[in-house]
């Protein structure tokens, strides 16, 4: 029987630390079609950005490196260990250091922000209600959602929404924070605001977040690294600072938004 990987037991013994993720060399499909081909990317610490136009596939490469969607070809590595190889148990003990944040929040209409943020800590983690509150409310307050914790989310505002299915995530205490768009439908000032969250996050402890999305300005404003993804591949990586003086002619055209150039209309 395979030997289950436990919780915090993910780093290899010795020698440097290695990438958060090591995506090498992935196809993923979906039926006939082929979504993602031949992709590599490698993720480290801090704000990692991957953009690309609609149906890149972004998504989808997040998914993977998750589990939820398995790679025909190549290996994804989570701290040096290879997922791609692991068996059911191992791949949940897996997940337990990673933490999705939906576009939408994902909240349950029917819990108020606390409950919904104490879910999972209570029906997988079965924590006592003292530690799940220590925990919870911690959480709330690094996104300043300290006085809602008690309301519906009927009564939040787009913005606050988003930022609970932060403090959600955050609840968990994960190694990795996986954004699916969040500031997709948001307005400038709430787009500022939840970057400005998930940069202070993820500076204040040991932790990679990992953010898909469209918005150009954002990733330059709060990345630490960004990546392009085009024809179901990683055209280009390296960091924001570099994406304007880059001669990567498909970078360009995506990053000042021209009508002309290698990215088909």
């Amino acid at each position: 029987m395979a030997q289950t990987i436990k919780p915090f037991d993910l780093d290899i013994p010795g020698g440097s630390a290695p990438p958060v993720f090591g995506i090498d060399h992935i196809d993923v499909r979906f039926g006939r079609q082929l979504v993602l081909a031949d992709c590599t990317l490698t993720i480290s610490r801090g704000v990692t950005c991957i953009m690309g136009q609609s149906g890149a596939g972004k998504s989808t490469l997040l998914k993977a490196m998750i589990g939820l969607i398995p790679v025909e070809r190549g290996h994804i590595r989570f701290r040096g260990r290879d997922i791609t190889a692991l068996d059911t148990t191992q791949l949940d003990c897996a997940r337990r250091e990673m933490a999705f944040v939906f576009q939408s929040g994902a909240l349950f209409s029917s819990m108020n922000v606390f409950d919904n943020c104490a879910l999972t800590l209570r029906e997988r983690d079965h924590l006592s209600e003292g530690e799940t509150r220590t925990r919870v409310m911690d959480a709330l307050e690094r996104v300043g959602l300290t006085n809602a914790a008690l309301r519906m989310p009927a009564e939040l505002s787009g913005g606050m929404i988003k930022r609970a299915g932060i403090a959600r995530a955050l609840a968990l205490r994960p190694h990795v924070l996986l954004f699916d768009e969040p500031t997709t439908g948001a307005d400038p000032i709430t787009t500022t605001s939840l970057m400005h969250h998930i940069k202070a996050i993820t500076g204040e402890s040991p932790v990679a977040s990992i953010v898909v999305t469209h918005d150009v300005s954002a990733v330059e404003r709060f990345a630490n690294r960004a990546a392009l993804l085009l024809d179901r591949a990683v055209v280009w990586e390296g960091r924001p600072i570099d994406m304007n003086r880059s001669e990567n002619q498909v970078l360009q055209q995506f990053v000042t938004g021209s009508l002309v150039g290698p990215i088909p209309l």
